[in-house]
Formats: C-alpha cells, sequence, structure tokens
C-alpha cells in the first residue's frame, strides 16, 4: 500500500476550503496548551522551548511569505476552530486539523537507525511485550486496563507492565508492578510487540512496525503524518479488542501462524519504508503548508 503523493498532500489538508480569518491581536500571545497565530519570524523566539517550534521553523525556512498561520502544539487531537497546523486528528472526523510530522525528534528520530540494531524475524525470542508510561488514560484508560490484566500473569511469555507511571498516577498502595526497562534493542528481541495510544497516537508504533516485530494493538483512534488510519488488521498488525479481552488468544495464533505473523511484519516495514525518504517528506511537507497559506487568509486587527 504505497500512496502518490497528492494524494497524501490532500490526506493532510483534510479537505480544507478558502477561508478568511479577522483576529484579535492579542492571540498572538504565546500559551502551549491553546491554538496561537504565528509567521516564519514569530516563531524563532520561542524555538528553544521544544521540537514542536523547531519542526515548524525547519518546515517554514524555504517557503517566502510573511503570512500568519494557525498552529497548536502538544499532545491535542481535539478539532479546531480554524484551520490549523497539528500533530494529530481523531480518525474519520473532518475537522479542521492540518496535520504535520510535528515533535519529530520524539516520533520519526529513531527510525533511521532501527535496522541497524534490528534482528531477522526468526531470530527474535516468541515472547509478548508491552513496556510504556501511564499516559493517556484519563482519555481512554487502555494503558491501565492491560497493566492491570496482565501484569501478573501466570505465563512468563506474556510480559505486560509499566516502566514509568505519569499523570497522577503513584504506586503508593503497590498496585503496579513495575517493570524492568527495556530499551529499543531489547525490545526488538522479542517477535510480538504491543502498542497502545497514550495521550494520542503511540510514539512508538513507527519503529515498531518498521522493525521485524509484528506489532499486535487496538484499532487506531487516532491518526498522525503516518495514516495510521489506512493499516489494515491481519495485514499490517494483529488487532485486538479495546478491553484486551481476546490479548491471549491472539498471541496463541500468532505462535501457531508464523508465517503469517512474518509477512504481516513486512507489510508493516514496506508500509513505513514509503515515509523514509526525506526529500519527499519535505516536499510533501512544503506544499501542504503552501496550499494552506494560498487558501488560508488571516487578518490581525
Amino acid at each position: 500500500m504505497n500512496f502518490t503523493e497528492e494524494y497524501r498532500i490532500n490526506y493532510y489538508l483534510n479537505n480544507l476550503e478558502n477561508l478568511n480569518v479577522q483576529v484579535d491581536a492579542n492571540m498572538l500571545e504565546f500559551d502551549y496548551d491553546r491554538v496561537f497565530i504565528s509567521n516564519k519570524e514569530g516563531l524563532k523566539k520561542y524555538e528553544h522551548l521544544n521540537s514542536y517550534f523547531r519542526d515548524m521553523i525547519k518546515y517554514t525556512s524555504n517557503i517566502n511569505t510573511d503570512k500568519y498561520f494557525f498552529c497548536l502544539f502538544g499532545d491535542n487531537f481535539q478539532t479546531q476552530s480554524y484551520p490549523s497546523f497539528i500533530k494529530t486528528k481523531r480518525i474519520q472526523e473532518n475537522s479542521n486539523n492540518i496535520l504535520l510530522n510535528l515533535d519529530s525528534e520524539r516520533h520519526t528520530a529513531m527510525l533511521h537507525y532501527i535496522k541497524n540494531i534490528d534482528k531477522q524475524f526468526d531470530k527474535k525470542n516468541n515472547k509478548l511485550l508491552w513496556r510504556g508510561a501511564s499516559t493517556g488514560n484519563h482519555i481512554h484508560g487502555m494503558r491501565d486496563l492491560i497493566v492491570r490484566k496482565f501484569q501478573h500473569h501466570s505465563n512468563p511469555d506474556i510480559d505486560v507492565k509499566y516502566n514509568e507511571l505519569l499523570q497522577g498516577y503513584t504506586n503508593d498502595k503497590n498496585e503496579y508492578f513495575l517493570g524492568d526497562y527495556k530499551n529499543l534493542e531489547q525490545q526488538l528481541e522479542y517477535k510480538f510487540l504491543i502498542s497502545i495510544e497514550g495521550n494520542d497516537v503511540a510514539s512508538n508504533l513507527k519503529w515498531m512496525m518498521l522493525s521485524n516485530s509484528v506489532v499486535l494493538m487496538p484499532v487506531p483512534k487516532i491518526c498522525s503524518w503516518f495514516m495510521e488510519d489506512k493499516l489494515v488488521p491481519f495485514v499490517h498488525y494483529i488487532p485486538l479488542n479495546d478491553d484486551f479481552s481476546d490479548l491471549e488468544e491472539k498471541y496463541e495464533w500468532c505462535l501457531n501462524n508464523m508465517g503469517s505473523c512474518e509477512s504481516i511484519s513486512k507489510n508493516a516495514t514496506q508500509y513505513i519504508e514509503q515515509f523514509m525518504d526525506q526529500d519527499k517528506e519535505n516536499e510533501i511537507t512544503k506544499r501542504v503548508i503552501e496550499i494552506y497559506l494560498e487558501k488560508v487568509n488571516i487578518e490581525v486587527r
């Protein structure tokens, strides 16, 4: 499944139409958690703050414009009032969210060395692994659900644990059996890796799919630059119920269908590889921003 550049540009623009917007000057003030308006020059005074700013500065550096645009940084997929550059959106939602590959240092920087540390599928162990932080539970609760169900599982080959408690979670009552931290290379020892959305998309999904391991996960609810809504169950990943009631069954299926699992892993790798040509990604990003600037006219009063 390879998408043309034109298809991807239209996908990221989300049916953007011509629009004139008037806004008050006080909206120029920066707040990490809400939409703000800026232009290329206005971004620069914040570039030290985080990778969202650095990405936007990089993406607009070769675009000759001083026009304003809306941005929203951070883990936020809610529909915006006006067309806004953002990292994610809800799947199948016709919103004003214009997708860019934001926070790329966290989500995609590791992709270029995964193949250097990965193993062949048949050289990996047959165990099932999830490690992650307690993020996103205030939204959907899926990470806490899987940990509570499986952190003390009788099968030692099902290894599901938190490695970090965040966003108000503590272990004061010893409710959680925290797992040993595993880096990328250690996780790539496993044939079967679980991915679960957190505050928005799962940050580990891209490198898992690029690897020679197999991803098991609930059907995605949020999409990003990597178009997660285009992933096909049993083609690119093994689907799980949102309550993980079928996890043991699906793991057993994997163990009995190694050939199919290896094919799924290869399909997933090919899917992610189409996003790895940096020149093409730069061109698509440039066109998305240029079309936005052509169609959206923002006047500051």
